[in-house]
């Protein structure tokens, strides 16, 4: 079977990487529901704007509430 190890070192073109290093500026996507009536929604894009260990703020750009900061806790 193959290792949890070699699965995480493969790099094939199209697929991202293991880990993924988010900047400052950088646009991001939902990928779960974490406050529909929020505004934080599967789709929802988003600008990251800080980032601290545990949280981060980001800016919402489409949708209703475009241009709203929001407070996104670390999820595991």
């Amino acid at each position: 079977m193959l290792t949890p190890e070699f699965l995480n070192n493969v790099k094939v073109l199209g697929l991202s990487n293991h880990k993924l290093r988010l900047k400052i500026g950088s646009p991001v996507m939902l990928l779960r529901n974490i406050d529909p009536i929020g505004g934080l929604m599967n789709g929802t894009r988003l600008q990251i704007m800080q980032m601290s260990p545990f949280i981060l703020q980001a800016m919402i750009l489409t949708g209703d509430r475009a241009g709203q900061l929001v407070l996104i806790p670390r999820l595991k």
